[in-house]
């Protein structure tokens, strides 16, 4: 009887353990392989044998589409509806060429990408491209990170210099879906003709934007678009005196419908989807004074689109004044509005010591009390006109240095209504107006004085487009003006 009891606990026994071997291996299978990661635990002073250790696996969360490291873009969402997007690039045609202070951002201005190039192995993360027309190659040590040349004293500073002979060389970076973000570099040429390219909304080498930053003739800026391998330039061409060896900060604002192109410090360019809602201010031009005596020559209105001259005036004709109107500027105030007692006058040109010149000019002659004295003329410019351009010399004969010399009025309607660049305010500094239902707003007048002189001819030109105005001095870009 013993002996059967016994059979039967041990039979129980052999079930029970047999169960429990099963549900442990049941519960083995929900736990993870080890075999299958690349996690690997190591113990103190224990080390894996490279013959037997795997290589690390790429996945989709450490790498973009373009397998650049996701920590600089795991944070950034693209906007899907954003019309301007693509990748970032820094070109050069040209030796002498140098950049510094790389730096991308989302569109909350968070930081994505940051490079001084003062780091290790700073190129790592870029790729060579080529732009259309040029000859680059991608050879190795064209571009390279290298001291810049600094006064003595200074702390010393890396920069990416390119030194290759060949046109069209780019660095690209970044992701073909990028937008909107903003770019932030600084560039400089060293010598020569070069120039700098600073690319944007980069889909390939053959669909691009970018900001050309030439030294030759003097120094200039302009955009251009690449599509489908055909460029055209996507703004106008503005002269700037580039100095060689200086680093000029450039930003690039890559918004959804718009881009914002900022040069040492201004505004200068905007990229949109659409003008078709903007127009070239029409209306008359004019000439102005406050509390001095000017001479005014050499008028010329010239139509930027076919070169075509709209209006000139020389003022040898002394029956010109016969079509003109006056006006007083927004806070003048002028004794002889309709010019009934010839303030404004056509004349001869008279040197500092009296001597008459045979040159006829226009000329103020009124009152040092009076200020905002406005002559007019109708230059008809055309409906259609994509932007006209007013070139005028100028001469100063009465006044301080810092007092206002011979304002341009432009797309002037009425006192009320009108577009005032106006020299020598504020110090002898420039800034323009803009005059709206009597209303009149200043732009910020310019940080320094602009260098107006008595009895010297001086040149004013002013660039009129349908978002913007841009006035130079002397050849000099002093300011520019948005109309929207």
């Amino acid at each position: 009887m013993k002996r059967h009891i016994l059979s039967a606990l041990l039979a129980v026994i052999m079930l029970l353990t047999l169960c429990l071997a099963v549900a442990c291996k049941s519960n083995d299978a929900d736990e993870p392989n080890d075999s299958n990661t690349n996690d690997v635990t190591q113990g103190p002073g224990d080390s894996v044998d490279s013959d037997t250790k795997k290589e690390e696996e790429t996945t989709d969360a450490e790498t973009d589409e373009n397998g650049l490291l996701s920590k600089y873009f795991s944070d950034y969402e693209p906007d899907p509806e954003a019309k301007f997007i693509g990748m970032t690039a820094l070109g050069a045609s040209g030796p002498a060429v140098m950049f510094d202070n790389y730096r991308v951002l989302s569109g909350k201005t968070e930081e994505m990408y940051a490079n001084d190039f003062e780091g290790e192995n700073p190129l790592a993360l870029f790729e060579k491209m080529t732009a259309v027309g040029g000859d680059w190659n991608g050879a190795d040590g064209d571009w390279a990170v290298a001291d810049q040349a600094v006064a003595e004293g200074e702390n010393p500073n890396k920069v990416l210099t390119y030194s290759g002979s060949a046109k069209g060389a780019m660095l690209a970076f970044g992701n073909k879906k990028w937008g909107p973000y903003r770019l932030n570099v600084k560039v400089g040429i060293n010598e020569g003709d070069s120039s700098a390219q600073i690319y944007f909304c980069v889909a390939d080498e053959k669909n691009y934007y970018y900001l050309d930053v030439s030294a030759a003739d003097g120094g200039s800026i302009c955009v251009y678009q690449v599509a489908a391998g055909k460029e055209k330039p996507a703004s106008q061409r503005l002269n700037y005196a580039i100095t060689y060896g200086t680093l000029y900060p450039v930003s690039i604002n890559i918004g959804r419908n718009e881009v914002d192109v900022y040069f040492d410090g201004e505004e200068f360019f905007r990229l949109r989807t659409s003008n078709e809602d903007l127009a070239v201010p029409l209306g008359k031009i004019g000439f102005s004074q406050w509390k001095t005596q000017v001479y005014i020559d050499d008028v010329v209105i010239t139509d930027l689109a076919t070169g075509n001259i709209i209006y000139q005036n020389d003022f040898e004709d002394p029956n010109a004044l016969s079509v003109a109107t006056y006006g007083i500027r927004n806070g003048g105030s002028w004794s002889n509005p309709d010019n009934s007692n010839g303030d404004w006058v056509i004349t001869k040109e008279k040197t500092q010591d009296g001597t008459e010149v045979d040159n006829g000019v226009l000329y103020f002659g009124g009152s040092l009390n009076d200020y905002g004295a406005t002559v007019l003329f109708d230059p008809q410019i055309p409906e259609d006109c994509e932007g006209y351009k007013i070139t005028y010399r100028a001469m100063r004969l009465t006044g301080a240095d810092s007092s206002e010399g011979y304002p341009v009025v432009y797309g002037w309607d009425s006192e009320a209504d009108y577009y005032c660049f106006n020299l020598g305010g504020w110090g002898g500094c420039a800034a323009f107006q803009t005059i709206t239902g009597g209303s009149k707003i200043n732009s910020p007048a310019t940080p320094e004085q602009i260098g107006m002189q008595n009895y010297v001819w001086q040149i004013v030109e002013i660039y009129v487009y349908p978002d913007v105005c841009y006035g130079f001095f002397e050849g000099r870009f002093l300011q520019a003006l948005w109309l929207d």
